[in-house]
């Protein structure tokens, strides 16, 4: 993921799950999870999915949302923080 910054630059994010729900309704299980990603000064980013599957596959399906919405919040946070240095995303 591109960041804008050099390789020894530090960046400094912090990432929340802020909801992980699980519904078994008709034989189908429903996953909903929101998370925030924060960096400095303030700068916030948000990430909701909701997913469903078979029930049997459940941690499966736990970990490939957590890795979804995950990805959603890192990708907006590299796109705040180039924003914040000046770095076209093309670059």
């Amino acid at each position: 993921m591109q960041w804008g910054a050099g390789r020894d630059a530090t960046i400094e994010y912090r990432y929340f799950v802020t909801e992980l729900k699980l519904t078994n309704e008709d034989g189908v299980l429903r996953i909903r999870c929101s998370a925030v990603g924060r960096l400095p000064k303030g700068r916030r980013a948000k990430s909701q999915l909701t997913f469903s599957g078979h029930p049997r596959k459940r941690d499966k399906l736990i970990r490939n949302v957590l890795t979804i919405v995950a990805r959603g919040v890192l990708a907006r946070l590299a796109e705040l923080e180039r924003a914040r240095r000046g770095v076209d995303a093309e670059d």
